[in-house]
């Protein structure tokens, strides 16, 4: 995470970067290599893929926005 606030690279929260920080439970990357990690139930599992949908849409809004900014410089 830069500067380590838990906002991710793009301010849009945790687990939105590509896994190199230090906050990375779900991979297992990072400083704390997953040791001591108990796992996800079902229902967690289902709560995080939800979330990271929710996450993956503000970015292609985002993404969107930005092309639609780009084009209209022409």
């Amino acid at each position: 995470m830069p500067r380590l606030n838990g906002t991710g690279p793009r301010g849009l929260g945790a687990g939105t970067g590509r896994g190199f920080g230090l906050c990375c439970p779900r991979t297992g990357r990072g400083l704390n290599a997953g040791y001591g990690f108990k796992g996800y139930t079902k229902q967690d599992e289902k709560s995080i893929i939800e979330e990271d949908i929710k996450i993956l849409k503000e970015e292609l809004k985002l993404a969107e926005k930005e092309l639609k900014s780009l084009k209209g410089q022409k």
